[in-house]
């Protein structure tokens, strides 16, 4: 419901680890909805979580809890926007919600405390080997393709880097429109660097419109960037 009204979402389990995951690239949260059909303690904890993260302590926080299941009783905690029941999540009961939250006052716009956590994140990842590691990497990838742009030049060098480590085929594009973009040379070297890494892992290889695009960087004045090019098609 939420991706067809148009919000950018992130998906975890209830597993506190899990959240942080799916939280550690993510400059800023508009609106959560948390499941509340779940062990008091493990809700009181995930809460915690939530409210002690600069991305989501301000964020409207809607719990949506079964009334045939058991759940915490959720007049105790402070912070909760709502509690919703499973039908309170169809289209047009969501539809006034996110009028008055997400499309009202969206937090793109993150403070410099935000984008300290996402390069912090970006950066914790460059060390782990995919071969040797049970880090749910392919969780990051999206947040990782969106870290890209958007971020200071220096966010977005470490997303490279990481794509570059363990970026699947979906990162391609992607990476093919910062090579096209407008960024400095060194960050637009390093984006073609990374996809012939991510193109060499195997794939359906580059679409015509980034072939194109490291076509037309072979023509560049700076050689190491013709050469970085080169290397992605070959």
């Amino acid at each position: 419901v939420l991706r067809k009204a148009g919000v950018a979402t992130a998906d975890c389990g209830i597993l506190d680890a899990r959240i942080e995951y799916a939280l550690s690239l993510e400059p800023s949260v508009d609106i959560i909805f948390l499941a509340g059909n779940v062990a008091e303690g493990k809700f009181a904890r995930i809460l915690a979580l939530l409210k002690a993260d600069p991305r989501t302590k301000a964020a409207p926080l809607y719990v949506v809890v079964d009334p045939m299941d058991e759940a915490p009783r959720m007049s105790q905690y402070d912070g909760i926007a709502d509690v919703l029941t499973p039908d309170g999540l169809r289209a047009e009961a969501l539809e006034p919600i996110l009028a008055a939250t997400v499309f009202a006052e969206s937090r793109s716009a993150f403070t410099d405390q935000e984008e300290a956590l996402v390069l912090k994140a970006a950066r914790a990842v460059l060390g782990l080997d995919p071969r040797h590691t049970d880090y749910p990497l392919a969780e990051l990838e999206p947040s990782l393709i969106r870290a890209l742009t958007g971020y200071s030049e220096e966010v977005s060098a470490a997303a490279v880097a990481a794509l570059a480590a363990f970026g699947s085929q979906a990162s391609v594009e992607p990476l093919g429109g910062l090579v096209a973009g407008a960024g400095s040379l060194s960050l637009r070297v390093s984006a073609c660097r990374a996809l012939a890494a991510v193109l060499g892992r195997g794939g359906e290889g580059a679409s015509e419109r980034v072939v194109a695009v490291l076509i037309g960087q072979l023509a560049s004045d700076d050689q190491v960037l013709r050469e970085a090019a080169a290397e992605a098609l070959s």
